[in-house]
Formats: C-alpha cells, sequence, structure tokens
C-alpha cells in the first residue's frame, strides 16, 4: 500500500516593484519499506493448559503487531506442539511452571524480530479448555488502591460495522471474593472493594467479550502489590530466660524474633533496646541480645533485669512493635553433683523379691552447701538396666525384674546425678552387683576367747596377732571383714578388716593400763538389708529413737567430742537430731503412710582443723559403710548397724607386761 501527498509548489521572481510567480501541483507517493520491528501486545504473556493435554495435541497462539505498512504486515501464528512422551505435563506437576522464549520475525525484505516470554502453567479447573491457550492481560494495581480505582482496559477489534461491532463485556463467573469490577461497555476493570494483599496477592479474571453473535474470553492478571500496612509482630509478648553469672562481656543470653506481614523492604526489621541500658545490648538485624559487661551477684541470690525490645520495620514511614525482657541472674553452677561411694561391689541374692530396695544413692551438691535437693537420678547403661529403675528424685534403686533370669553373675549398671543449675551438671558412677546364692553359714571363731601379751615398750604399728574365723559359704558370703565392737574403739588398737591383723596404734603404758578387753566382731560379705532402726509408729514427740556413737581412729585429741547435725532436714523427715547424736521423734509417724525413712546424718570432731564425715567425702571417695537408715562416712555409726549378714564376736584378752625402764 501506498500513501499519497500533495503539495503546491510556487516558484518568484526577485523584481523589487512587480514580482512575477507560478505555481503547480504536486503528487507525492510514499512507499513503504521494512522500518518497524514486530512488538508483542502485553508482554510478557501468562496462560493455562490443561494438565490432561495429551502428547501431539496443538495450541495457537495470537500475538503480532506490526506498525509497518499493511503489505509487509504478515500476520505469523506460533505453533507450539506439546512434547513427546508426556514431558510437558511432566514439568508443569513438578514446577507449576514453564517459561518459553518467544522469537518472532516480519516478512519484509530485511526481516526483523521480536522476543518475548510465555509462562504455561497447568489449569487448575478441570472446566478449562483442552488445546487452548490464550493471551493474560497483566496489570498491577496497590493494596491501598481506591474503590473505583481503574486498572486496566481490556480492548478487542471485530472488523464488523454498526450495531455488529459494538462489544459488551464481563467477568465470567464473578463471585463475591473478586473486588472487581468491569464496565460493560468500555471494558476497563476497577476496584469494588478494599484490597489486601496479605489475604491475597494475585487474582485472575476471566473477561469476556461479546457481539452479541460471537464472543472470545481472555485471562486478565492482576497483581496486587505491597504497601507498609502491617507492623512487626513479635513470636512472644514476654521473653524471659535464666542466665548464670558472666565472667565476659558480650555474653549470649537471648534472641528475640519478629515477623512482618509486608514484602521487601516493608518487612525489613531493625531491633533497638529503649531506653538503652548498661547491661545489655541487641544486634539490630539479627534480635540477638548479648551482655555489655561483667555480671556478677553480690552476696545476693538472683537478681532480675527488665528492659523494652524495639521492632521497627523499614518501610518509608516506619511501623513499629515492642516486647519486654525478663533476665534473671543467677549463681554459676560451678560443680557438679556428687554421687557419696558406694561398696566397691554390691553383692546381691538371686532369690530376693522384685521391688525389693536394692540400695539408696546419695549426691550432695556443692553449689548449693553440700544439699542433696533438686538432684535428679537417671540410668545410663549396663547390661544391669534391664533388672533395675531408680526413683529420679531420692535415688532409691529397685528391682524390677527378677536375678534368676540373669545369664551373667557380675552386672554393671551407671547411674548419672544431674542438677537443676544453670548450665545444669551430671556426674555418674558404675556399681557391680555380683549375684550370689542365699548366705547360709556364720563365720565362726575357732576359740571364743583369745588372749595376747605385749609389753609395754612396743612400737607403733606392731602387729600384735592375728584374728581369723572361717565360714563354710563360698564367693561373698564366705569372704570375712572384722571389726572392733562399739565401747572398744577408743583403745590403742586397730584390726585389719579383711587381714584380721591387730595391730598397735599409740604408745602402752603399764602404768596407766594393764589389761585390755577387746571385743572383735566377724561379718561375711552377705545380703545387707535397708530395715534401719526402729521406732514404733503413733510415738509422741520427743520419743527417742537412738543414740548415734562414732569413733576417729586419730589419738584423743583430735577425737571427740562429736557434733552431730543432719545434711538435709525437711518438713518430710519427722526426727530431729541433737548435736550430741540424740536421734528423736518430732511428731508421730504412721506406717501405714510411709514405713522407712532415710537420714544422712554428717559428723564433725574436735580435732584442729576440725574434720567431718563430707570433708572426707572432698578428699576420698573409696571408703563407705552403709547403716541402716543412716550412711555412714569417715566415723561409724555402729549402734544403728542390723545386717542380714552373718556375723559373730571374739572376746580379746590384751595384757600389757611391763618393761624394763
Amino acid at each position: 500500500m501506498l500513501s499519497v501527498s500533495q503539495l503546491t509548489v510556487i516558484a518568484s521572481d526577485m523584481h523589487p516593484v512587480q514580482p512575477l510567480s507560478s505555481s503547480v501541483l504536486v503528487t507525492v507517493l510514499i512507499g513503504d519499506v521494512n522500518d518497524h520491528w514486530p512488538q508483542f501486545m502485553n508482554s510478557p504473556y501468562v496462560a493455562y493448559v490443561s494438565n490432561e493435554m495429551g502428547p501431539g495435541e496443538n495450541i495457537y497462539f495470537h500475538f503480532i503487531l506490526d506498525k509497518s505498512s499493511m503489505a509487509l504486515k504478515v500476520v505469523l501464528y506460533c505453533l507450539f506442539s506439546v512434547f513427546p512422551a508426556g514431558s510437558v505435563v511432566c514439568a508443569l506437576r513438578q514446577t507449576e511452571d514453564i517459561v518459553v522464549n518467544v522469537h518472532v520475525e516480519d516478512a519484509g525484505e530485511n526481516p526483523k524480530f521480536d522476543i518475548s516470554t510465555i509462562s504455561i502453567s497447568s489449569t487448575l479447573s478441570e472446566d478449562e479448555p483442552v488445546g487452548t491457550l490464550v493471551a493474560i492481560f497483566f496489570t498491577k494495581v496497590s493494596e491501598d488502591a481506591s474503590i473505583g480505582h481503574s486498572i486496566i482496559q481490556v480492548t478487542s477489534n471485530d472488523d464488523d460495522i454498526g450495531v455488529n461491532a459494538i462489544i459488551n463485556y464481563s467477568i465470567i463467573d464473578q463471585s463475591d471474593h473478586i473486588p472487581f469490577n468491569i464496565n460493560f461497555t468500555s471494558g476497563y476493570i476497577t476496584v469494588e472493594r478494599p484490597l489486601d494483599r496479605e489475604m491475597q496477592d494475585l487474582y485472575i479474571l476471566k473477561v469476556n467479550a461479546n457481539d452479541s453473535a460471537w464472543s472470545i474470553s481472555t485471562d486478565i492478571t492482576i497483581v496486587v502489590t505491597d504497601i507498609n500496612d502491617n507492623k512487626p509482630v513479635f513470636s512472644d509478648n514476654f521473653y524471659t530466660v535464666v542466665l548464670p553469672e558472666t565472667k565476659e562481656e558480650d555474653i549470649f543470653v537471648m534472641q528475640v524474633l519478629a515477623a512482618d506481614a509486608d514484602l521487601g523492604q516493608n518487612s525489613e526489621i531493625l531491633y533497638f533496646i529503649e531506653p538503652s541500658n548498661e547491661e545489655f545490648w541487641v544486634n539490630a538485624t539479627t534480635g540477638e541480645i548479648y551482655t555489655k559487661r561483667q555480671l556478677t551477684l553480690y552476696n545476693y541470690p538472683f537478681e532480675i533485669y527488665q528492659f523494652t525490645v524495639f521492632a521497627f520495620d523499614c518501610g518509608s514511614d516506619p511501623l513499629h512493635s515492642n516486647t519486654a525482657v525478663s533476665v534473671r541472674l543467677v549463681p554459676y553452677n560451678h560443680y557438679p553433683p556428687m554421687i557419696l561411694p558406694l561398696q566397691s561391689l554390691i553383692v546381691i541374692p538371686s532369690h530376693i523379691a522384685v521391688g525389693t530396695e536394692v540400695v539408696q544413692l546419695t549426691a550432695i551438691d556443692l553449689d548449693a552447701n553440700n544439699s542433696s535437693v533438686n538432684i535428679e537420678f537417671v540410668l545410663n547403661g549396663g547390661n544391669a538396666s534391664d533388672f533395675f529403675w531408680i526413683h529420679s528424685d531420692n535415688g532409691k534403686l529397685i528391682l524390677h525384674q527378677t536375678l534368676a533370669e540373669s545369664v551373667n553373675l557380675r552386672l554393671t549398671l551407671i547411674v548419672v546425678a544431674k542438677d537443676q543449675g544453670t548450665p545444669s551438671l551430671s556426674s555418674q558412677t558404675e556399681i557391680t552387683f555380683e549375684i550370689t546364692g542365699r548366705n547360709q553359714f556364720p563365720p565362726l571363731f575357732k576359740e571364743p576367747d583369745v588372749t595376747f601379751s605385749v609389753p609395754e615398750d612396743l612400737p607403733i604399728g606392731s602387729v600384735i596377732g592375728k584374728i581369723q574365723a572361717e565360714d563354710a559359704d563360698y564367693g561373698p558370703n564366705g569372704a570375712i571383714m572384722y571389726c572392733i565392737t562399739p565401747g572398744n574403739q577408743y583403745f590403742p588398737f586397730s584390726v585389719g578388716e579383711a587381714s584380721g591383723l591387730l595391730t598397735l596404734m599409740t604408745e602402752l603404758d603399764f602404768e596407766k593400763q594393764g589389761v585390755y578387753h577387746l571385743q572383735i566382731k566377724a561379718m561375711d560379705g552377705g545380703w545387707a538389708s535397708k530395715t534401719g532402726a526402729q521406732v514404733k509408729e503413733n510415738q509422741p514427740q520427743g520419743t527417742i529413737v537412738a543414740r548415734l556413737n562414732a569413733f576417729d581412729s586419730d589419738l584423743p585429741l583430735n577425737q571427740g567430742p562429736f557434733t552431730y547435725w543432719l545434711v538435709n532436714p525437711s518438713t518430710e523427715i519427722p526426727f530431729s537430731l541433737t548435736p550430741d547424736g540424740v536421734l528423736f521423734t518430732m511428731r508421730p509417724t504412721d506406717r501405714e503412710q510411709i514405713s522407712a525413712f532415710h537420714i544422712l546424718v554428717a559428723v564433725r570432731d574436735a580435732g584442729i582443723p576440725p574434720l567431718d564425715n563430707l570433708e572426707f567425702y572432698r578428699r576420698s571417695m573409696n571408703y563407705f559403710l552403709e547403716v541402716v537408715g543412716v550412711s555412714v562416712f569417715i566415723f561409724l555409726f555402729l549402734s544403728l548397724l542390723f545386717f542380714n549378714m552373718l556375723n559373730c564376736l571374739l572376746k580379746l584378752l590384751i595384757m600389757v607386761a611391763l618393761s624394763h625402764k
């Protein structure tokens, strides 16, 4: 097609008085050259294809506009074919989106081209026409757009004339949740109700264009853009944390977190402590709180710090919220619980009943003034785990399964004691059990009375003689231990627990005492019960239960008088202990409610420096004697010994001979 232009050209001479001129009509025919590139309308395109579309089915799409002449405006249709073997369907299901780059060129002498992209997604509705791909109008609208705001105009062409070219527009399947409307005649889409991007940020409207005889439809994609209309929201309204004393600065305390429902810069959050304080600071981007300086308690059990953290977003008009933070500063937990030692080997007969208390573990915490409160016991391995369970609060180990089913004669059990400090610390001990038969025979001395005669100048440490008993049992039940009975412990002699050797401990003086009468007890290593001292129920307050008696292996100046006290007195224990070792009732007891009490007793000597059994445990962990109801440390509470192990007594007479001085 040619373009026609006409113009009149006038020629005039230069005569100064009467110039002459003539004119001519010039017609110019303008021919087209290919000087425009084809352009995609509404690029980029977003479209949907049915999931059920099979291999080989074609998709047609018309989208070309060329501003060159009609002669060169060759309309090209892009033909897309679904790939074989359903590969497009597979991709759609996995990624829910395929992006296709489209190259299009015209038919001019020097062809020109344009490139656009089409996003193809699987149709969400089963009603979508199969095999149809249509162009989508794409536009954006701010979520604060006012009611009636025009978003986009949908246009279409009709080659008819007159009333046949009048086109009416409507939204197909418009429901109440669509906050848009379309003008019936102009095709303008406007906002009908308030928008909220946080509730829904994408709308796809199917718009129909109808000329009363024919109709066509297309999709309109409307993206709702964000404004800063949401303030940051903390995950908690109140944060609290327990912090042990610190020795350095910049110690991590905790992290506060806030989230903003907006997008982009409007959702970026900065944290501040307001007003600022001298103890803590917060990382502006992460919300992590750290100490500014060393925090120490000065003779206080705890201290509480409270402050406020603000979260601001980075919008042009920032919004903010705040939360309260409480930090409880507590003493640093320096020491793990210390489990008081048991015998290196606990002998246990195979016939004892399930539910029997085998042993009670006790742990003390130096952080809590040697108290055993708030210490938790748990089993942590060993081949005896299936046979026992433990009370977590008091350390009582209970037989859970009959030992007759054990294929091993030796069992090990690992017990962990954990405190409730900050940080929580723990320690563990390994208990070894040996399964034996019944303890049938007591140890017997060959002679009920033995006499030794020694010179008064016998050197200290000399062996005076050997005490020996026999036991018809075998194994641990036949192993014999020797001790001097109460009332004889202040004599200047000792007896080897396992060897029975009688040894001189201090100098002898015939003039002061020439004869010593000792009583030696021989005990086997059989199963020891936990019956303890006995008291009748419903006894009135002040009833004496027992008088504790201890002895010290030091010389008399470093021995008594001894001072006694309860390690963990509580209102649950209806007993009290005087400093001189008298255990008495504080209130009546009821056997049907509680039939047994386990009391931990400490004792201190009068030496210089004074020693107590707790101090002994801090220095050495390899001596322990279990007493019913009372745990004995370096001092032996022999007046409360009630063993099921069998024993016998030997009367020993030691005569001191006069030496020549």
